[in-house]
Protein backbone atom coordinates (compact mmCIF):
# COMPACT_ATOMS: atom_id res chain seq x y z
CA UNK A 1 0.00 0.00 0.00
CA UNK A 2 0.88 3.32 -0.81
CA UNK A 3 0.56 5.45 2.19
CA UNK A 4 1.51 8.57 0.86
CA UNK A 5 -0.48 8.03 -1.80
CA UNK A 6 -3.36 7.70 1.18
CA UNK A 7 -2.59 10.10 3.55
CA UNK A 8 -2.87 12.65 0.04
CA UNK A 9 -6.12 11.12 -0.38
CA UNK A 10 -7.29 11.51 3.05
CA UNK A 11 -6.00 15.20 3.06
CA UNK A 12 -8.25 16.37 -0.85
CA UNK A 13 -10.99 14.73 1.26
CA UNK A 14 -10.83 16.92 4.11
CA UNK A 15 -10.23 19.90 2.41
CA UNK A 16 -13.16 19.09 -0.06
CA UNK A 17 -15.15 18.64 2.83
CA UNK A 18 -14.54 22.12 4.85
CA UNK A 19 -14.84 23.99 1.37
CA UNK A 20 -17.91 22.54 0.65
CA UNK A 21 -18.60 23.63 4.69
CA UNK A 22 -17.46 27.24 4.13
CA UNK A 23 -19.94 27.75 1.17
CA UNK A 24 -22.74 26.48 3.09
CA UNK A 25 -25.35 29.56 3.36
CA UNK A 26 -27.88 30.41 6.06
CA UNK A 27 -31.67 30.52 4.98
CA UNK A 28 -34.92 30.50 6.41
CA UNK A 29 -37.44 28.33 5.64
CA UNK A 30 -40.91 28.72 6.26
CA UNK A 31 -44.04 25.75 5.39
CA UNK A 32 -47.24 26.02 4.77
CA UNK A 33 -48.20 24.30 7.79
CA UNK A 34 -46.32 22.48 10.30
CA UNK A 35 -42.57 22.63 9.95
CA UNK A 36 -40.12 19.58 8.72
CA UNK A 37 -36.97 19.49 9.33
CA UNK A 38 -36.04 16.09 7.25
CA UNK A 39 -36.75 19.03 3.95
CA UNK A 40 -33.08 20.22 5.68
CA UNK A 41 -31.49 17.36 6.87
CA UNK A 42 -32.58 15.45 3.69
CA UNK A 43 -30.14 17.35 1.34
CA UNK A 44 -27.60 17.64 4.09
CA UNK A 45 -28.21 20.38 5.69
CA UNK A 46 -28.91 21.25 9.39
CA UNK A 47 -31.06 23.07 11.55
CA UNK A 48 -29.96 26.15 13.65
CA UNK A 49 -33.00 26.88 15.34
CA UNK A 50 -37.15 26.97 14.47
CA UNK A 51 -40.81 27.90 15.70
CA UNK A 52 -43.56 26.22 15.21
CA UNK A 53 -45.35 29.88 15.71
CA UNK A 54 -44.03 31.43 12.74
CA UNK A 55 -43.33 27.90 10.85
CA UNK A 56 -40.43 28.68 10.44
CA UNK A 57 -36.68 26.88 10.10
CA UNK A 58 -33.53 28.35 10.16
CA UNK A 59 -30.81 26.30 8.44
CA UNK A 60 -27.65 26.07 6.81
CA UNK A 61 -27.41 24.46 3.35
CA UNK A 62 -25.21 24.24 0.49
CA UNK A 63 -26.21 26.82 -1.85
CA UNK A 64 -27.37 24.35 -4.62
CA UNK A 65 -29.99 22.95 -2.22
CA UNK A 66 -31.79 25.76 -1.80
CA UNK A 67 -33.82 25.56 -5.12
CA UNK A 68 -34.45 21.61 -4.37
CA UNK A 69 -35.50 23.08 -0.50
CA UNK A 70 -38.06 25.71 -2.41
CA UNK A 71 -39.48 23.54 -4.71
CA UNK A 72 -40.89 21.14 -1.98
CA UNK A 73 -44.52 21.07 -1.79
CA UNK A 74 -45.31 21.84 2.25
CA UNK A 75 -42.32 24.83 1.98
CA UNK A 76 -43.99 28.56 1.13
CA UNK A 77 -40.57 30.43 0.74
CA UNK A 78 -36.71 30.24 1.37
CA UNK A 79 -34.51 33.62 1.69
CA UNK A 80 -31.28 34.23 2.78
CA UNK A 81 -30.81 34.78 6.67
CA UNK A 82 -29.85 38.29 7.35
CA UNK A 83 -27.87 40.17 9.70
CA UNK A 84 -29.82 42.00 12.27
CA UNK A 85 -27.77 44.82 14.25
CA UNK A 86 -28.20 47.70 16.77
CA UNK A 87 -28.83 50.62 14.00
CA UNK A 88 -25.77 52.62 14.21
CA UNK A 89 -22.95 54.15 12.17
CA UNK A 90 -19.55 56.21 11.32
CA UNK A 91 -18.15 59.39 13.51
CA UNK A 92 -20.55 61.81 14.26
CA UNK A 93 -23.82 59.12 14.02
CA UNK A 94 -25.38 57.52 17.18
CA UNK A 95 -23.21 55.25 19.27
CA UNK A 96 -20.29 57.28 18.72
CA UNK A 97 -20.94 59.93 21.78
CA UNK A 98 -21.34 56.80 24.30
CA UNK A 99 -20.06 57.81 27.84
CA UNK A 100 -20.42 54.26 29.59
CA UNK A 101 -20.45 55.56 33.74
CA UNK A 102 -19.15 53.78 36.81
CA UNK A 103 -18.05 55.16 39.91
CA UNK A 104 -17.85 54.16 44.02
CA UNK A 105 -21.77 55.23 44.32
CA UNK A 106 -25.03 55.36 42.74
CA UNK A 107 -25.51 58.91 41.64
CA UNK A 108 -28.80 61.03 43.09
CA UNK A 109 -31.37 60.71 40.97
CA UNK A 110 -32.27 62.90 37.98
CA UNK A 111 -35.26 62.71 35.50
CA UNK A 112 -33.31 62.57 32.07
CA UNK A 113 -34.86 65.54 29.96
CA UNK A 114 -36.27 63.15 27.24
CA UNK A 115 -38.98 61.92 29.77
CA UNK A 116 -39.28 65.14 31.04
CA UNK A 117 -39.90 66.45 27.18
CA UNK A 118 -42.72 63.83 26.88
CA UNK A 119 -44.45 64.60 29.75
CA UNK A 120 -44.51 61.22 31.38
CA UNK A 121 -44.13 62.72 35.14
CA UNK A 122 -47.41 64.55 34.58
CA UNK A 123 -49.13 60.93 33.49
CA UNK A 124 -47.65 58.95 36.80
CA UNK A 125 -51.23 60.09 38.86
CA UNK A 126 -52.89 58.07 36.34
CA UNK A 127 -50.62 54.78 35.97
CA UNK A 128 -47.22 54.30 36.16
CA UNK A 129 -47.18 51.34 34.71
CA UNK A 130 -47.66 48.44 37.33
CA UNK A 131 -48.59 45.00 35.64
CA UNK A 132 -47.76 45.73 32.27
CA UNK A 133 -44.59 44.06 30.77
CA UNK A 134 -42.66 45.47 28.69
CA UNK A 135 -40.64 42.75 26.02
CA UNK A 136 -36.94 44.50 25.25
CA UNK A 137 -35.79 42.63 22.41
CA UNK A 138 -32.62 43.02 22.27
CA UNK A 139 -28.61 42.41 24.29
CA UNK A 140 -30.09 41.48 27.14
CA UNK A 141 -30.32 42.97 29.83
CA UNK A 142 -28.60 43.37 33.64
CA UNK A 143 -31.48 42.20 35.72
CA UNK A 144 -29.58 43.33 39.13
CA UNK A 145 -29.08 46.86 38.06
CA UNK A 146 -30.28 48.89 41.40
CA UNK A 147 -32.31 51.05 39.14
CA UNK A 148 -34.40 48.59 38.24
CA UNK A 149 -35.89 47.56 42.02
CA UNK A 150 -38.99 47.74 42.80
CA UNK A 151 -39.46 49.71 46.69
CA UNK A 152 -38.94 45.97 48.04
CA UNK A 153 -36.13 45.81 47.11
CA UNK A 154 -36.67 43.05 44.21
CA UNK A 155 -35.97 43.43 40.45
CA UNK A 156 -38.69 43.97 38.27
CA UNK A 157 -36.78 42.55 35.78
CA UNK A 158 -37.65 38.69 33.91
CA UNK A 159 -34.84 37.37 32.68
CA UNK A 160 -36.34 35.62 29.48
CA UNK A 161 -34.49 33.06 26.56
CA UNK A 162 -31.33 33.67 24.77
CA UNK A 163 -31.02 32.95 21.16
CA UNK A 164 -27.26 33.64 20.92
CA UNK A 165 -25.29 30.44 20.76
CA UNK A 166 -22.46 30.77 23.46
CA UNK A 167 -25.11 31.93 26.37
CA UNK A 168 -27.34 30.86 28.57
CA UNK A 169 -28.81 33.22 30.10
CA UNK A 170 -30.05 36.94 28.89
CA UNK A 171 -28.03 38.45 30.72
CA UNK A 172 -27.22 41.75 28.68
CA UNK A 173 -23.13 41.86 27.82
CA UNK A 174 -22.95 44.92 25.30
CA UNK A 175 -25.15 47.31 27.35
CA UNK A 176 -27.83 48.53 24.64
CA UNK A 177 -30.52 46.26 26.08
CA UNK A 178 -29.91 47.54 29.61
CA UNK A 179 -29.96 51.29 28.10
CA UNK A 180 -33.23 50.60 26.51
CA UNK A 181 -34.75 48.41 29.64
CA UNK A 182 -34.27 52.31 31.83
CA UNK A 183 -35.79 54.34 29.40
CA UNK A 184 -38.57 52.16 29.43
CA UNK A 185 -38.84 51.32 32.77
CA UNK A 186 -35.91 52.16 35.23
CA UNK A 187 -37.88 52.95 38.81
CA UNK A 188 -38.78 56.41 40.49
CA UNK A 189 -36.60 55.83 43.30
CA UNK A 190 -33.50 57.81 44.72
CA UNK A 191 -31.02 57.01 42.22
CA UNK A 192 -29.76 57.52 38.96
CA UNK A 193 -32.75 57.83 36.28
CA UNK A 194 -36.40 57.04 36.06
CA UNK A 195 -38.01 55.69 33.20
CA UNK A 196 -41.02 56.72 31.10
CA UNK A 197 -42.92 53.50 33.02
CA UNK A 198 -41.18 53.35 36.58
CA UNK A 199 -43.38 50.01 37.64
CA UNK A 200 -43.63 48.58 34.77
CA UNK A 201 -42.19 44.41 33.96
CA UNK A 202 -39.48 44.67 31.89
CA UNK A 203 -38.34 40.70 30.02
CA UNK A 204 -35.24 40.83 28.33
CA UNK A 205 -35.21 38.09 25.42
CA UNK A 206 -31.27 38.17 24.05
CA UNK A 207 -31.40 38.03 20.38
CA UNK A 208 -28.14 40.41 19.85
CA UNK A 209 -24.65 39.28 21.27
CA UNK A 210 -21.96 41.15 22.86
CA UNK A 211 -20.79 42.84 19.55
CA UNK A 212 -24.85 44.10 18.72
CA UNK A 213 -25.61 41.76 16.09
CA UNK A 214 -27.47 38.14 15.74
CA UNK A 215 -29.43 36.59 13.11
CA UNK A 216 -33.17 38.00 11.91
CA UNK A 217 -34.33 34.10 12.23
CA UNK A 218 -33.47 35.03 15.64
CA UNK A 219 -35.41 38.09 15.95
CA UNK A 220 -38.39 35.58 14.38
CA UNK A 221 -37.95 33.61 17.41
CA UNK A 222 -37.55 36.42 20.23
CA UNK A 223 -40.85 37.68 18.54
CA UNK A 224 -42.84 34.94 18.76
CA UNK A 225 -41.68 34.28 22.18
CA UNK A 226 -42.49 37.76 23.61
CA UNK A 227 -45.76 37.87 21.72
CA UNK A 228 -47.29 35.15 24.00
CA UNK A 229 -45.09 36.47 27.44
CA UNK A 230 -45.25 40.74 26.75
CA UNK A 231 -47.56 43.13 26.27
CA UNK A 232 -45.54 45.41 24.18
CA UNK A 233 -42.78 44.32 22.71
CA UNK A 234 -39.77 46.63 22.33
CA UNK A 235 -37.06 46.35 19.49
CA UNK A 236 -34.21 48.78 18.88
CA UNK A 237 -32.54 46.64 16.14
CA UNK A 238 -33.57 45.96 12.59
CA UNK A 239 -32.09 45.10 8.87
CA UNK A 240 -32.47 46.36 5.56
CA UNK A 241 -33.54 43.57 3.94
CA UNK A 242 -37.58 42.88 3.90
CA UNK A 243 -37.98 39.34 5.04
CA UNK A 244 -41.35 38.21 4.67
CA UNK A 245 -41.05 35.65 7.73
CA UNK A 246 -40.43 38.72 10.07
CA UNK A 247 -43.46 40.62 8.56
CA UNK A 248 -45.56 37.49 9.22
CA UNK A 249 -43.77 37.79 13.36
CA UNK A 250 -44.64 41.22 14.04
CA UNK A 251 -48.37 40.75 12.40
CA UNK A 252 -49.17 37.61 14.39
CA UNK A 253 -47.68 39.20 17.49
CA UNK A 254 -50.34 42.36 16.94
CA UNK A 255 -52.93 40.08 16.08
CA UNK A 256 -52.36 38.20 19.65
CA UNK A 257 -52.94 42.08 20.99
CA UNK A 258 -49.57 43.09 21.53
CA UNK A 259 -48.29 46.30 20.33
CA UNK A 260 -44.47 46.17 18.98
CA UNK A 261 -42.47 49.17 18.77
CA UNK A 262 -39.28 49.68 16.64
CA UNK A 263 -36.84 51.66 15.72
CA UNK A 264 -36.95 53.77 12.83
CA UNK A 265 -33.32 53.59 12.07
CA UNK A 266 -30.41 56.08 11.72
CA UNK A 267 -29.80 56.25 8.21
CA UNK A 268 -31.32 59.36 7.13
CA UNK A 269 -27.82 60.72 5.66
CA UNK A 270 -27.28 58.15 3.14
CA UNK A 271 -30.79 58.27 1.82
CA UNK A 272 -33.06 56.26 4.54
CA UNK A 273 -33.12 52.74 3.50
CA UNK A 274 -35.92 51.52 5.18
CA UNK A 275 -35.33 49.18 8.13
CA UNK A 276 -37.18 46.46 9.12
CA UNK A 277 -39.18 45.45 11.49
CA UNK A 278 -39.68 49.27 11.76
CA UNK A 279 -41.02 49.67 8.27
CA UNK A 280 -43.73 47.00 8.59
CA UNK A 281 -47.23 48.56 8.55
CA UNK A 282 -48.51 46.76 12.09
CA UNK A 283 -45.15 48.10 13.76
CA UNK A 284 -45.22 51.62 14.99
CA UNK A 285 -41.89 53.13 13.87
CA UNK A 286 -40.05 55.83 16.08
CA UNK A 287 -37.48 58.55 14.36
CA UNK A 288 -35.63 60.77 17.03
CA UNK A 289 -35.55 64.27 18.17
CA UNK A 290 -32.96 66.21 20.11
CA UNK A 291 -33.71 68.69 23.06
CA UNK A 292 -34.69 71.53 20.79
CA UNK A 293 -36.94 69.47 19.16
CA UNK A 294 -35.36 69.23 15.71
CA UNK A 295 -34.47 65.44 14.55
CA UNK A 296 -31.00 65.24 13.80
CA UNK A 297 -29.69 64.37 10.25
CA UNK A 298 -28.68 60.74 10.86
CA UNK A 299 -33.12 59.77 11.38
CA UNK A 300 -34.05 57.98 8.87
CA UNK A 301 -37.06 59.79 6.93
CA UNK A 302 -39.71 57.73 5.39
CA UNK A 303 -43.42 57.26 4.90
CA UNK A 304 -43.61 54.46 7.43
CA UNK A 305 -42.26 56.83 10.35
CA UNK A 306 -45.24 56.70 12.62
CA UNK A 307 -43.83 59.07 15.65
CA UNK A 308 -41.06 60.42 17.18
CA UNK A 309 -39.18 60.27 20.39
CA UNK A 310 -36.40 62.08 22.13
CA UNK A 311 -33.20 60.07 21.16
CA UNK A 312 -30.09 62.65 21.14
CA UNK A 313 -27.65 62.71 24.07
CA UNK A 314 -30.14 60.19 26.54
CA UNK A 315 -29.06 58.92 29.75
CA UNK A 316 -29.88 55.91 30.99
CA UNK A 317 -29.05 52.84 32.73
CA UNK A 318 -25.80 50.88 31.57
CA UNK A 319 -24.32 46.75 32.02
CA UNK A 320 -21.53 47.84 34.13
CA UNK A 321 -24.56 48.79 37.03
CA UNK A 322 -24.01 52.20 36.19
CA UNK A 323 -25.23 55.02 33.62
CA UNK A 324 -24.28 56.29 29.92
CA UNK A 325 -25.55 58.62 27.60
CA UNK A 326 -26.40 57.57 24.12
CA UNK A 327 -27.92 58.35 20.97
CA UNK A 328 -30.37 56.89 18.41
CA UNK A 329 -33.83 55.90 17.36
CA UNK A 330 -32.82 52.78 19.36
CA UNK A 331 -33.01 55.31 22.44
CA UNK A 332 -35.77 57.06 21.12
CA UNK A 333 -38.35 53.30 20.50
CA UNK A 334 -38.43 52.41 24.49
CA UNK A 335 -39.96 56.45 25.14
CA UNK A 336 -42.97 55.22 22.83
CA UNK A 337 -42.75 51.55 24.71
CA UNK A 338 -42.89 52.79 27.58
CA UNK A 339 -45.73 55.21 26.88
CA UNK A 340 -47.85 52.38 25.23
CA UNK A 341 -47.19 50.19 28.76
CA UNK A 342 -48.76 53.26 30.64
CA UNK A 343 -51.70 52.97 28.15
CA UNK A 344 -52.30 49.47 28.21
CA UNK A 345 -52.08 49.85 32.17
CA UNK A 346 -54.72 52.85 31.85
CA UNK A 347 -57.30 50.65 30.32
CA UNK A 348 -56.59 50.74 26.68
CA UNK A 349 -57.14 47.45 25.97
CA UNK A 350 -56.60 46.73 22.15
CA UNK A 351 -53.23 48.18 19.45
CA UNK A 352 -55.76 49.64 17.64
CA UNK A 353 -56.59 51.93 20.58
CA UNK A 354 -53.01 52.12 21.90
CA UNK A 355 -51.69 53.29 18.16
CA UNK A 356 -54.51 55.65 18.08
CA UNK A 357 -53.92 57.42 21.26
CA UNK A 358 -50.55 57.68 21.08
CA UNK A 359 -50.66 59.29 16.76
CA UNK A 360 -53.35 61.27 17.62
CA UNK A 361 -51.82 63.15 20.65
CA UNK A 362 -48.55 63.75 19.57
CA UNK A 363 -47.21 67.29 18.70
CA UNK A 364 -46.39 68.58 15.81
CA UNK A 365 -43.66 70.32 16.29
CA UNK A 366 -41.96 70.95 13.24
CA UNK A 367 -45.17 72.12 11.74
CA UNK A 368 -43.81 75.41 10.85
CA UNK A 369 -41.78 73.66 8.18
CA UNK A 370 -43.73 70.21 7.36
CA UNK A 371 -47.46 70.81 8.93
CA UNK A 372 -49.14 67.71 9.33
CA UNK A 373 -48.17 64.19 9.05
CA UNK A 374 -44.27 63.89 7.36
CA UNK A 375 -41.66 61.97 6.49
CA UNK A 376 -39.43 62.98 9.32
CA UNK A 377 -41.45 62.50 12.61
CA UNK A 378 -44.77 61.11 11.68
CA UNK A 379 -47.36 62.53 13.09
CA UNK A 380 -45.27 64.10 15.71
CA UNK A 381 -43.36 64.01 18.74
CA UNK A 382 -44.72 61.82 21.73
CA UNK A 383 -46.69 63.32 24.18
CA UNK A 384 -47.38 60.85 27.20
CA UNK A 385 -49.51 63.20 29.38
CA UNK A 386 -51.91 63.83 26.40
CA UNK A 387 -52.24 60.74 25.59
CA UNK A 388 -52.50 58.93 28.68
CA UNK A 389 -54.71 61.50 30.74
CA UNK A 390 -56.17 63.61 27.60
CA UNK A 391 -54.69 67.05 29.18
CA UNK A 392 -52.56 68.57 27.32
CA UNK A 393 -49.31 71.01 28.20
CA UNK A 394 -47.97 73.25 26.05
CA UNK A 395 -46.44 71.96 22.67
Amino acid sequence: MNHRRVALSLSILILSASAALAQETRVIVVFHDSTDEAVITGRGGSVEAKSERSRMVAAKVAPNKVAEIAAEEGVASVVEDQEAKIPAGAAGKPGSNSSPGSGPSQPAEVTPWGISRVDAPDAWGTTTGTGIRIAIVDTGIKADHEDFKNAGGTSRVILGPTYITGTKTSKDDNGHGTHCAGIAGASDNSIGVVGVAPTCTLIAVKVLNKNGSGWMSDIILGIDWAADNADVISISLGTTSDIQAVEDAVDAAVAQNVVVVCAGGNEGDIGSPPLYPGAYGNSIAVAATDSSDGVPFWSTKGSYIDIAGPGVSIFSTWKDGYYATLSGTSMATPHVSGAAALLRASGLSTVAAVRAALLSTADDVNSASLPGVDNAIGSGLLDVQQAVTGVQSAP
